[in-house]
């Protein structure tokens, strides 16, 4: 009789453990990213006249979709290498910061250039977030690190001035 009460004992544990379980894994999304797509170098494009954007600026435009939780994100004026190889976005989450890691496959030139990037982020709840972006070529200049509220902006854009190289090259 004492195992019989014992083994219910442990089965409305067990129960009550995993009920609690699934409550929690419905209420959080998990995030996943990925670079989407990428303008050629604008240095060495035709095409480069048609952004309307100065090259001293760096520029994120993010626009939001509660139905499916992706967050589509276009960096404008991205710097990479002239000869970057495969371009990349490292995503992660560390609880309200997202983290956008940017990568190069090589430097195989001697000059650097800037980008127009398109990335998506999918699984992500309608709150408020911390945006840190990590840029290889950024090194000293102005971060591109902000807030976004998905609760009351589904849109926005924020942007930093930058003067260095490959930045403002128009300006020299």
């Amino acid at each position: 009789m004492k195992t019989f009460k014992f083994s219910i004992l442990c089965i409305v544990i067990f129960l009550v453990l995993t009920s609690c379980s699934k409550d929690k894994k419905q209420d959080s999304l998990t995030i996943s990213g990925e670079l989407t797509q990428q303008s050629e170098c604008k240095y060495n494009s035709t095409k480069s006249s048609s952004s309307s954007i100065a090259d001293t600026i760096s520029k994120i435009e993010y626009q939001y979709n509660p139905s499916t939780h992706k967050l589509n994100i276009s960096h404008i004026n991205a710097g990479f290498n002239c000869c970057p190889g495969t371009l990349s976005c490292v995503i992660s989450q560390n609880g309200d910061t997202i983290l956008i890691n940017e990568q190069e496959e090589a430097a195989q030139c001697h000059c650097d250039c800037l980008y127009d990037l398109e990335i998506e982020i999918e699984g992500l709840e309608q709150k408020s977030y911390h945006i840190n972006f990590h840029e290889p070529y950024a090194i000293d200049q102005a971060k591109l690190i902000f807030e976004i509220n998905l609760k009351t902006e589904t849109s926005g854009s924020y942007s930093v001035i930058r003067k260095v190289y490959p930045w403002g090259i128009s300006i020299i």
